[in-house]
């Protein structure tokens, strides 16, 4: 995973699994993926550089 280039990770906290899959869904931004669900309310999601600033301006 550390030569992994070109795309990006971040934590979102706060929000559940579904309410994510939910905004993603709504947003188009089907190639984000969620990599990891730490607790109910803490949730890692990956992207790729396309993506992240549609994140980002949603």
């Amino acid at each position: 995973m550390s030569l992994a280039t070109g795309g990006g990770m971040a934590v979102v906290l706060g929000i559940t699994e579904e309410n994510i899959v939910e905004v993603l869904e709504q947003n188009g931004l089907y190639s984000i993926d969620i990599a990891n669900v730490n607790s109910p309310y803490q949730v890692a999601k990956l992207w790729s550089p396309e993506n992240k600033r549609s994140w980002e301006e949603g």
